[in-house]
Formats: structure tokens, C-alpha cells, sequence
């Protein structure tokens, strides 16, 4: 082997491990991205908004499920947090809206103004959307920008899905990121661990699910379970003060659960898990959305039925 190949080979090594382990997920932690403003030579970064709860929409003109929810999210995440100063726990919120749309750009302008989009980069080249892709838009993810954190690491993905849950969805997990503050309630809560288990998603015929939760204190015994419904309704909590519950009651959308564990000494700490019923399917579209494609080979496939666009 060529000696001088060796040094840009060890740099290069790391860029790709880190592409092997892409998509990334809810728990891993984001990576940096620095994508153009659109219709301007300014460039922005992911690490620009550290100390942030940041909230990426990946949208194009011609999805009809991202003309519905991008407007929706930029009024009731992104102006509703900059109205209140940031979540109920004094964290600032950023919404970025993310093209990535190539083709028609005087469609995209239009799709901004309708939906009064306040910060939209162009992702034309897919740099930060193949890091999430879920091979459909729209797509959300909720990351935790903050250093200081009771219970998440700077840059930890707190959610990713495609389709739009709602923005009573979006905020219950955002106002779950809370600054180190009370050093006696922060020690307390670190003593516990608690988990609500994973994110589930059940077919659309689905009425029922088991939620599974545990916990462990590192003083004292945990004493209390208390399962709430953080988001959504309709759903029952049959054995709200067990660790694991079955929910009834289940209709089409998005529910957030919310699992909390108090110890004998007094201590409490919470997790939320996500469980979507109705996956992403299919539907035809009309002959000019389906002919619509970039030279990035993004091409709307299909409208997900109350989920999103398929990409091909």
C-alpha cells in the first residue's frame, strides 16, 4: 500500500463509520450540518442553535400532508415557544424547516409564504435528511440541543417519525427537557431510572397495546408507578399504578404515555414512550404530483393516508 495514502485514509475513516451508522434514531445524538438559507448565500448550522429544543421539518411544495403540517408546526411550536419565551422549563425552542425540493423553486417560494415558514435552509443534496430518512416526508425530529439537561445529552435525538402527530405530541415531548437547576430535586430524580419502553407503531385495525415500563433507584426501592396520557385521547390506562399497563380505547394517530416512578425516599423521575397507530400507506396521486421529480432524485411516490409522502 502507498505510505502516503495512509494519513487520508485514517482521516476519512471516521466520516465513514459515522455514514455506516446513519439513519440515526431517538436516543442517538445528532451530527452537525451546514446547509444554505433559502434564497440566500448564508449558510447555517446545527450547532448554531446549542441551548436550543430544536424541531427539523424536512417538507416539499408538492406533499399535501407537509402543506397542512408545516404551517401548523411554525404557528403552534415555533411562534407559540418564541411567544412564551421558550418550554414551561425556560428552554428556547427553534423550529428549522428543511427543502428539499429542488425543481419548481418558485413552488417552494409559495409553499414558504403560504405557510409563513420563519427559518427554511435548502437540503437539496439530502446532507441532513439521509442522516434521518425514513424514505418519506414529512419528517420530523426533535433534538436536544442543551448542555446542562436533567435527563438528556446535548445533540440526543428525542423523536423522529415521518407524518405529523400533532403539535400537542411535539410539546409534551419538548417540555420534558428541563436545565439542571435545585440540586436536592436534581439529585433525587437521578436516583431513579426509569424506562416506558420503546416507541411502538400498530396497524390502523389495532384498538389495544401492552405498555411495558420498569424502574430502578439507586437509594431506597421504588415505592409508586403512575402511568399517564401525556398526548392524545380516547385511550383508557387500565392499570394505571403497575409498571406495565394495558391501554384500550386505541383510534387512528399518535399517543405519548407518560411512565412515572417515585422511590421510598421521595425521589421521581419520568419517561415518555410514543405509540402510533396506523402506519404509513399508500394512495394514488394525481398525474402532475406524481410526475414531479429533481435532479437529487427525490420523486413523490405516493400520500400517505394521514402519514406523508413516500420518496422513491
Amino acid at each position: 500500500m502507498n505510505r502516503h495514502r495512509l494519513p487520508v485514509l485514517a482521516a476519512l475513516l471516521p466520516l465513514l463509520l459515522l455514514q455506516a451508522a446513519w439513519p440515526l434514531g431517538t436516543g442517538d445524538l445528532a451530527t452537525d450540518f451546514t446547509l444554505p438559507k433559502h434564497g440566500s448565500s448564508q449558510t447555517v448550522q446545527l450547532k448554531n442553535y446549542a441551548g436550543n429544543v430544536i424541531v427539523l421539518d424536512f417538507f416539499a411544495y408538492w406533499c399535501p400532508p407537509c402543506q397542512a403540517s408545516s404551517p401548523d408546526v411554525e404557528e403552534n411550536i415555533q411562534k407559540y415557544y418564541k411567544q412564551k419565551g421558550g418550554n414551561p422549563n425556560g428552554v428556547p425552542v427553534q423550529l428549522i424547516s428543511l427543502n428539499i425540493e429542488s425543481s419548481n423553486p418558485s413552488q417552494t417560494d409559495t409553499f414558504i409564504q403560504n405557510g409563513a415558514l420563519e427559518l427554511v435552509l435548502d437540503d437539496l443534496s439530502g446532507q441532513a435528511y439521509n442522516q434521518y430518512s425514513l424514505g418519506a416526508i414529512p419528517l420530523f425530529v426533535i433534538i436536544n440541543g442543551a448542555s446542562n439537561t436533567t435527563k438528556y445529552k446535548q445533540w440526543e435525538i428525542l423523536y423522529k417519525d415521518a407524518g405529523y402527530a400533532g403539535s400537542s405530541a411535539f410539546k409534551a415531548i419538548i417540555d420534558t427537557v428541563a436545565l439542571s437547576g435545585n440540586t436536592t430535586t436534581t439529585t433525587a430524580a437521578a436516583a431513579v431510572t426509569v424506562s416506558a419502553g420503546s416507541d411502538v407503531t400498530l396497524s390502523s385495525s389495532a384498538t389495544s397495546a401492552t405498555l411495558s415500563g420498569s424502574a430502578s433507584s439507586s437509594t431506597g426501592s421504588i415505592s409508586t408507578y403512575l402511568w399517564t396520557l401525556a398526548s392524545g385521547s380516547g385511550a383508557t390506562i387500565v392499570s394505571p399504578n403497575s409498571a406495565s399497563t394495558l391501554v384500550t380505547g386505541l383510534t387512528s394517530g399518535t399517543y405519548v404515555f407518560r411512565l412515572t416512578a417515585t422511590n421510598s425516599s421521595g425521589g421521581s423521575n419520568t419517561d415518555d414512550v410514543i405509540l402510533t397507530v396506523g402506519a404509513l400507506t399508500t394512495a394514488s396521486t394525481s398525474s402532475s404530483t406524481s410526475t414531479t421529480s429533481n435532479s437529487t432524485g427525490y420523486k413523490p411516490a405516493a400520500a400517505g393516508e394521514g402519514g406523508g409522502c413516500l420518496l422513491k
